[in-house]
């Protein structure tokens, strides 16, 4: 019975997906903040991208977002989370229904992240 057990609990482990996030360095900005992006996780769309992106700050506190690009350089944070260095929530958003827009800007962080999921 043991010998069943053990084994259902392998084939279970073995057959579960794995949802790991592969965070690949991006840039760095004028505050330190270091910025990761998952390349793993985009989806490409007709129109725009959804990629998840991190920010550590030198404190420590963490912002993870995610955000929509478009192909023509428009950016929108859909989804969003800040942890302070504990891990704790300080904050979250949920845009997915009414996403706010903007330009993306020469030699900003989300040109970065244009770059990265459209061109690497």
């Amino acid at each position: 019975m043991k010998k069943i057990l053990l084994l259902l609990l392998m084939f279970v482990a073995i057959s579960v997906p794995s949802f790991a996030t592969n965070w690949k360095y991006l840039t760095t900005s004028t505050d330190f903040t270091e910025w990761f992006i998952d390349k793993d996780s985009i989806k490409y769309y007709k129109d725009y991208a959804d990629v998840w992106e991190k920010g550590i700050s030198p404190d420590g506190t963490e912002k993870v977002m995610l955000n929509r690009i478009t192909t023509n350089k428009m950016i929108a944070i859909i989804q969003g989370v800040t942890y302070d260095k504990n891990g704790n929530v300080k904050y979250s958003m949920d845009y997915k229904y009414y996403p706010s827009y903007s330009k993306i800007l020469p030699d900003s962080i989300a040109e970065a992240l244009y770059i990265a999921v459209y061109y690497s």
